[in-house]
């Protein structure tokens, strides 16, 4: 494959001459991730590269690594076909599964832009999606699950777009294009030169206290993360072969990165799980012989609380990596007691995938933080007045690296905000640093609960609160009151059968240690926690619901 090096997309915060230090000393490689597959049918062409299930746990659809070669081929030539030139936008909004493997690696072969939708988005989140990344086609799935994804998510004014092309994956919609007629010849493929410095993919973030950004991710910046992540931990690892359970939606950073990227990197097996259920999750490990899993904690509650998965049912598996969300300490050391098997954190961001992580044999590092820095990653803690902050104290986390994003797509000014002048970039969380370098994330830089003028650790708080047996997900997020300036109220889901009050949850807290000052003011038991797509509780609605007056309190639940 020939190589072209076009200049860096328009808004990147890295300099030109920068980009060239980089790919001159070979801290970037002149690389396209196509490359992936291309190392994978070679070396495993019969191994199969991604297995369907739908949501009842039956096994749908298996395919090779011959086999995705061919059809991201076929893709490749088919959007060539439709005019889909390198550098264009093609949006996917696919449920998990084995197709979604050839539908993006055919987007990459083809030098195109792939930009993810999660499958369960709605009308507005696809309009405003595809306007801003000024998408030139839309491969959506038909159905996910019952629900018709064609007829409540993507509006007529995109399908009858004249500047968008819609394809449909399953069942057509009158003419619609669908993705077998889509699909062309694999020999009627025109390679296009690698583009290292081309948007691999355009990245939303969550959104959950702003408009969402369209991170630009470049080949080279992913090349970086997912090949730099596998080597810090290992790649037997994850398995010989890999076996790696997609439980993660695709159209979310954790899928594409983890999923799509990483399996066919380490030419594993990607079992993709169209929609997730505990008691499906459980039988896919035991059945698909499950050798790692990378998913927010939410993931692994459920296998352990819910389906009550035991070493015995998923005696394959070797990893577990707890990332996308905040970590219940508590999690790590029952996990491993349960399913005898590594389990290690990671913290990354849509902006730079894994930064922070874990690896097999670290320990208490495991169990009570966030592990250690990537070599492709800097980590700056700084205290209010922007100073490195020492060891053991709490401060802003700062990043930089060879894996961070270059910028927000068409949003200079959001992306100059993001930034220092030294190319430092803003996280938004809030971290310590002990004397042997591991990190730990303490929260996000809005969830500080200020009470008398005293910080309240919601991230230790947290922690402690999911020790009770009753609980299963806790979120505490402040309220404004007028003699304190803010209390704390816990959110919690409970087991089946279970509740908690305010009095029951201080005399617990206090009794494991933790001061009275610091314990909730208000408890509110739900069924369920509002989350963004990466499994991420939404403390930014939990605020507006009890803003509003969403939860009625009852008398005795504040103390002062």
């Amino acid at each position: 494959m020939s190589s072209t090096i076009q200049g860096l997309p328009e808004g990147s915060i890295v300099p030109d001459a920068e980009a060239k230090r980089r790919l001159d000393t070979g801290e970037w490689s002149v690389t396209s991730l196509s490359t992936f597959l291309d190392d994978a049918v070679v070396k495993y062409p019969q191994r199969v590269a991604a297995v369907s299930v739908d949501h009842h746990g039956q096994t749908v659809r298996e395919i090779t690594f011959a086999e995705l070669d061919e059809m991201s081929r076929r893709v490749a030539a088919g959007l060539q076909a439709r005019g889909v030139r390198p550098r264009d936008v093609v949006t996917v909004m696919m449920t998990n599964s084995a197709e979604f493997l050839g539908i993006v690696y055919g987007i990459l072969r083809a030098g195109a832009t792939y930009s993810g939708i999660p499958i369960t988005y709605g009308t507005h989140e696809v309009e405003f999606m595809t306007k801003t990344t000024g998408t030139k086609m839309l491969i959506v799935s038909r159905f996910h699950g019952g629900r018709d994804v064609v007829s409540t998510a993507i509006p007529a004014r995109v399908r009858d777009s004249k500047g968008l092309e819609v394809v449909i994956v399953g069942e057509p919609v009158g003419d619609a294009v669908t993705l077998d007629s889509l699909m062309c010849p694999a020999d009627a493929f025109e390679p296009v030169p690698v583009d290292p410095l081309g948007i691999a993919q355009l990245a939303f973030t969550s959104g959950t206290t702003s408009e969402p950004k369209a991170v630009m991710n470049l080949h080279t910046t992913l090349d970086v993360v997912v090949r730099g992540w596998a080597a810090h931990v290992g790649h037997d690892s994850l398995g010989q072969p890999m076996r790696n359970l997609v439980m993660s939606p695709v159209g979310h950073s954790t899928g594409f990165f983890w999923g799509a990227l990483l399996t066919v990197h380490l030419g594993g097996t990607a079992v993709f799980v169209e929609k997730w259920s505990p008691e499906v999750g459980a039988q896919i490990i035991h059945g698909a012989r499950i050798t790692c899993m990378v998913g927010s904690p939410t993931f692994l509650i459920d296998l352990l609380r819910t389906a009550g998965l035991t070493r015995e049912e998923a005696d394959t598996l070797s990893l577990i990596v707890v990332a996308g969300a905040p970590i219940p300490r508590p999690l790590m050391a029952e996990a491993e007691r349960a399913l005898g098997c590594a389990v290690i954190p990671a913290w990354g961001m849509t902006e730079f995938g894994i930064a922070v992580s874990g690896r097999p044999g670290l320990g208490n590092i495991n169990r009570e933080t966030d592990g250690v820095r990537l070599d492709s990653a800097e980590i700056s803690i700084r205290d209010p007045e922007g100073a490195e902050a020492p060891d053991g104290t709490e401060g802003a986390l700062w990043l930089r690296g060879t894996g961070m994003f270059v910028g927000y797509y068409h949003r200079p000014e959001a992306t100059q905000e993001a930034f220092d002048g030294e190319g430092w970039f803003a996280t938004g969380d809030t971290a310590v640093r002990d004397s042997q370098g591991s990190v730990t994330i303490t929260g996000r830089t809005k969830d500080i609960i200020i009470r008398g003028g005293e910080n309240i650790p919601v991230g230790s708080v947290e922690s402690l609160i999911f020790r009770h047996p009753a609980v299963t997900e806790v979120a505490v997020v402040g309220y404004p009151d007028e003699r304190l300036g803010e209390r704390a109220c816990a959110f919690l889901r409970c087991q089946a059968g279970t509740s908690l009050n305010v009095d029951e949850l201080r005399i617990f807290l206090t009794e494991s240690g933790l001061a009275k000052r610091y314990c909730p003011e208000r408890v509110i038991v739900v069924d369920d926690m509002p989350k963004t797509m990466s499994g991420k509780i939404r403390k930014v609605e939990l605020r507006e619901r009890l803003a509003v007056g969403a939860y009625a309190q009852p008398s005795g639940t504040v103390s002062t």
